[in-house]
């Protein structure tokens, strides 16, 4: 019973410091924690993609950076031509 009420007391005041301090509401806190947790879950379930695969990932996004970029280049282009 004694240490269950000093772990209740250095949580509370762990809390308490931790709102003084930082201005962090016990909510705030929460969501974090919650984060993290999530975080870790995501990390636990991914794998390092084959080399095939990475290949694959690698060209589409090149792909897809070139268009955006040639997309732009036209963009400027007619406004030059208009300007």
């Amino acid at each position: 019973m004694f240490v269950l009420l000093i772990i209740v007391f250095g949580l509370v005041t762990y809390h308490i410091w931790v709102n003084i301090v930082f201005g962090i509401s016990k909510r705030t806190i929460v969501k974090i924690k919650s984060f993290v947790i999530e975080c870790r879950r995501v990390l636990k379930v991914t794998k390092k993609p084959s080399r095939e695969e990475f290949k694959v990932v690698s060209k589409v996004s090149a792909i897809g950076a070139g268009i955006i970029g040639f997309l732009g280049f036209l963009v400027h282009l007619v406004y030059q031509l208009l300007s």
